[in-house]
């Protein structure tokens, strides 16, 4: 009941596929329709299709709704209720639960007797207040005891293990991303890397290139990442390409001004469609956020791409995708020295980078869609039942 977003499109598209299933995707918000923010600076759009290939619906009020809610009356429609009253659905797949449109669908939802399935990226990477957290410790164990749950990840599944969630109502449904097209765009690039980086204005000797692909906002801390990238720059050559725009892109620009770091590259907002040409030309890949890094599925892109891979702690898929020393390195988010050291020792061996960007294939190779898929249908046949599953499938019912 989100907005439609690029990430989410190839899950809702494969799910379209299922027998056993008739979906519906309801949104509150067309948001990511429209020009919008949403961290990224003002006036973008997506370049992506974001409806076809599935069945989706937009709630009354989705034209003049946020995407993203700073609270839970950041989105607040009240048709949601009527929406879920009239599709009779069996189950409900919840994106989330802060703001009055999730909660109301779910309290509708179980009012009418039937099944609530919450899919939420929450961690417990990041410390909260004492207040936030007696708060949650109540409304979330009072909320989830009511439905089973759709788990991303490793850690995830321990935020939801947290708030009273038992092991039998978890399924892992992984939070991945359309593998096959983003290695086909990767091997449709690894011709043109030469004219990929002088496309970013990279020289030709300007050594293995650090990729950032982030909104430039305080939680990914892009000016840490960039004091990192100073001292490793220090000890050989390198070049850092930053993919994103966002409130900190002056001061950064203003710090490699003023400091004469050299081989920092800015090519701002890199939209869909391009999305494969800034990973085509990167040799190394960098995410040191510091707060609500719930996953980070540009890893998994990057992965795609055959790239090592260098995240803070505070980034959730660390515990699933980043074996530290063998596809990358797990660091510290608030020491720059050892991302610096991590991002040096890489720039200077080809020989481990080519290692492990072959382990970061590997690993993303069981971290698929079609893992991701199953992990719902798993869920769903869970919540529903034998008997209603057997005949979804087409099958008598009978014992599963």
């Amino acid at each position: 009941m989100g907005t439609p977003a690029p990430v989410k499109v190839a899950l809702y598209r494969r799910l379209a596929l299922e027998r056993a299933l008739d979906l519906t995707v309801v949104y509150a918000s067309s948001e990511s329709m429209r020009t919008f923010d949403g961290g990224f600076g003002a006036g973008m759009r997506w370049d992506a299709d974001l409806t076809t290939g599935y069945r989706s619906r937009f709630l009354a009020h989705a034209n003049v709704s946020p995407g993203l809610g700073d609270h839970v009356w950041s989105v607040r429609d009240t048709t949601v209720v009527r929406e879920i009253l009239r599709g009779r659905f069996d189950v409900v797949v919840l994106g989330g639960y802060h703001s009055v449109t999730y909660l109301l669908g779910a309290a509708t939802q179980l009012a009418s007797g039937r099944a609530v399935l919450f899919r939420e990226e929450q961690t417990l990477l990041e410390p909260r207040s004492l207040v936030k957290t007696l708060i949650k410790a109540v409304v979330l164990r009072a909320l989830f005891s009511q439905g089973s749950a759709l788990c991303i990840g490793t850690e995830n599944r321990r935020w939801f293990e947290h708030y009273g969630v038992p092991q039998e109502k978890l399924f892992l449904a992984p939070y991945a991303v359309d593998n096959d097209g983003l290695q086909a765009a990767a091997q449709l690039h690894a011709t043109d890397r030469p004219e990929l980086r002088r496309s970013f204005g990279i020289d030709d000797d300007g050594g293995p290139v650090i990729l950032s692909v982030s909104r430039l906002i305080p939680k990914k801390q892009p000016l840490f990442l960039l004091e990192a990238f100073r001292r490793a720059r220090e000890r050989a050559r390198c070049t850092l390409l930053i993919a994103g725009s966002g409130e900190l892109e002056t001061q950064m620009r203003e710090i490699v001004a003023s400091r004469s770091i050299p081989d920092v590259k800015f090519c701002g907002f890199v939209n869909r469609s391009r999305i494969g040409h800034v990973y085509g030309v990167a040799d190394v890949f960098a995410l040191l956020s510091r707060a609500h890094e719930t996953f980070g599925l540009v890893v998994p892109e990057a992965m795609n791409f055959g790239l090592p891979v260098v995240v803070s702690e505070r980034v959730g898929c660390a515990a699933d995708l980043v074996a530290n020393g063998v596809n990358g390195f797990v660091v510290s988010h608030t020491d720059p020295e050892p991302a610096a050291l991590a991002l040096g020792e890489l720039v200077a061996d080809a020989g481990l980078r080519e290692a492990m960007g072959r382990a970061s294939l590997r690993r993303v190779g069981s971290w698929s869609l079609t893992d991701e898929v199953d992990g719902f249908l798993r869920g769903i046949a869970a919540v529903v039942g034998p008997a209603r599953w057997a005949r979804a499938q087409g099958k008598p019912a009978g014992p599963v």
